[in-house]
C-alpha cells in the first residue's frame, strides 16, 4: 500500500506530462489548488512515516553497535565447545561422574591438534545455569544472609585450567590448584558478586555456603575474576561463584551435563570428528550436541538485536526511496500545473533562478512539516521504543538530527531536477496556453 501511495504523484505527473496541453486550457482553478494540497499533505505524511522509521533504524543500529562493543569477560578465539549428558541411570552418583569426565579429559588432551581442554557445566552464552541460594557466613558483624532475601547466584563447576584456557582474567587472589580437590572446600567468585555482597570488605578468605541444607559445607572464597556474560551481551553481570570440578560434595545432577571445551589448531570439524571419537571410545552410547565455535557463540549472542536493526533498516531504506519517488513526482506535477504562471512571472522579469528557488521552497515545505511531525511522533513512542534499546536513549539528539540532515539532502536533490526544468520554461511556449 505504501509503495502504491507513494507513486501516486509520479503516475499522475506522467499522465499529465502526456496531455499537460488540454489539461493547461481546461483545468479549473479550484480543483488545481485542492489537488495541490492533497498532494502536499500526502507527501508530508510520506516524510513523517520515512522520519520516524529511519529514527528507528539509526536506534537499533546504535543498540546493536552498543552490544557488539561489549567485551563477553572471556576470549573466544581458537575455542571450540561441545556438550555431553551423562545417563541418569546409569552414572548415579557423582564422584562416578567426574571419574568418566576426567578419563575423558585425559584422552582429548592427547588428541594431537588439541593444546588444551577443560570442562564447565554452564558454558558462558549457553544459556544453561545453574542458579543457587547461597549464604555469606557472618564475621566481624556484618549481617547474616538469608534464604528469604533469595540471595542467588549462577554455580558454576570448571575443571582447574578452565580460566586459563577461556582467558578470564584473575583479578585478585589465586586459581584453582590440584591440591584443592581433595583439600577445604574452596571456590572463586565473579567481581560482581564481591562488589553486590561484600563492597569495600576484604572477600578472600571469607566463606560461603552453596545450598541452604545445614550439612552443606563452608567453602572459602580463594579468588577473584572477571565477569563473564552468561546469557547474553546485553544482559547484566550476574553474580558468579566457581567450584572445582572434582572437588567433594558437588551437587550430582550439576555435573551430569557438562561442555567440553578445547582450544583447536586445525578446523573445527576435523577436531569435533576427533573428540567424538574419543567419547565413543569410553562410550558409545553417549553423542556430543551443541557444537560450536566460542566465536559463533559470541556472533550469535546478538543475532537477535541483528536481525531487527537488518529488518528496520530495509524497511527505513524503502521508506526513503518512496518519499523522494513522491516528492520528485508532487513538484514535478506542480511545475506542469503552473506551467502558464511561470512563463508570466519570467515575462514579467522574474530571473531563472528566482523560479528555481521557488520551485525548491514549495517542494521543501511539506519535506520540512512531515520531519517535525516524524520527531514528534519519535517522541512520543520512546516509551515503547526504550525497552528495545541498549545504550541508547529513546530520544538520542544525534540520531534525530541525523535523520533530519539525511532527509532533507535527499529531499533537495529529489527537487533539482523539477527546479531546473522549470527555471528553463521558454515564456513564449508557456503563455501559448491557456
Amino acid at each position: 500500500m505504501g509503495v502504491g501511495v507513494s507513486l501516486i504523484p509520479l503516475v499522475r505527473f506522467l499522465h499529465t506530462m502526456q496531455y499537460h496541453q488540454n489539461v493547461l486550457k481546461s483545468y479549473d482553478r479550484d480543483d488545481r489548488f485542492t489537488g495541490r494540497r492533497s498532494r502536499f499533505w500526502l507527501v508530508g505524511s510520506q516524510f513523517t512515516v520515512a522520519t520516524v522509521l529511519l529514527i528507528g533504524a539509526g536506534l537499533f543500529w546504535n543498540s546493536f553497535r552498543n552490544v557488539i562493543r561489549i567485551d563477553p569477560g572471556f576470549s573466544p578465539d581458537h575455542l571450540l565447545s561441545a556438550r555431553t549428558v551423562l545417563a541418569e541411570n546409569t552414572f548415579t552418583q557423582g564422584d562416578e561422574c567426574q571419574g568418566f569426565y576426567g578419563q575423558l579429559m585425559d584422552r582429548v588432551a592427547a588428541l594431537p591438534d588439541i593444546p588444551e581442554a577443560g570442562l564447565v557445566n554452564a558454558l558462558p552464552l549457553s544459556d544453561i545455569l545453574f542458579k543457587r541460594p547461597f549464604l555469606i557466613k557472618e564475621l566481624d558483624g556484618d549481617q547474616p544472609s538469608t534464604a528469604q532475601g533469595l540471595i542467588r547466584g549462577n554455580y558454576t563447576s570448571v575443571s582447574l585450567n578452565y580460566f586459563k584456557l577461556m582467558g578470564i582474567p584473575l583479578l585478585a587472589g589465586r586459581a584453582f590448584r590440584p591440591t584443592d580437590e581433595n583439600g577445604a572446600p574452596v571456590v572463586i567468585v565473579s567481581e560482581s558478586l564481591a562488589q553486590r555482597y561484600f563492597g569495600d570488605r576484604e572477600v578472600l578468605g571469607r566463606q560461603i555456603k552453596i545450598g541452604l541444607g545445614k550439612w552443606r559445607p563452608w567453602m572459602t572464597i580463594v579468588g577473584v575474576v572477571d565477569d563473564v556474560k552468561s546469557s547474553g551481551r546485553d544482559v547484566s553481570n550476574e553474580p558468579t561463584f566457581y567450584v572445582p570440578f572434582n572437588q567433594k560434595h558437588l551437587p550430582t545432577y550439576t555435573m551430569r551435563g557438562m561442555f567440553i571445551v578445547a582450544k583447536t589448531r586445525e578446523a573445527p570439524e576435523v577436531t569435533v570428528k576427533r573428540v567424538r571419537a574419543a567419547l565413543c571410545a569410553l562410550n558409545p552410547d553417549l553423542a556430543l550436541a551443541n557444537i560450536e565455535t566460542m566465536r559463533d557463540r559470541l556472533h550469535e549472542s546478538a543475532s537477535n538485536r541483528r536481525y531487527h536493526t537488518s529488518l528496520m533498516a530495509v524497511f527505513a531504506f524503502l521508506a526513503l526511496v518512496l518519499v523522494e519517488i513522491g516528492i520528485f513526482g508532487m513538484l514535478s506535477r506542480w511545475v506542469v500545473d503552473r506551467q502558464r504562471e511561470m512563463g508570466i512571472r519570467m515575462a514579467l522579469g522574474s530571473d531563472r533562478s528566482g523560479l528555481f528557488r521557488l520551485i525548491l521552497k514549495q517542494g521543501l515545505k511539506p519535506v520540512a512539516i512531515g520531519i517535525l511531525t516524524g520527531w514528534g511522533v519519535s517522541l512520543a513512542l520512546q516509551g515503547i521504543l526504550s525497552g528495545l534499546l541498549f545504550g541508547v536513549s529513546p530520544n538520542d539528539p544525534k540520531t534525530f538530527l541525523g535523520v533530519g540532515i539525511i532527509l532533507f539532502i535527499t529531499a533537495t536533490l529529489a527537487c533539482y531536477i523539477p527546479a531546473r526544468r522549470a527555471a528553463k520554461i521558454d515564456p513564449m511556449e508557456a503563455l501559448r496556453y491557456e
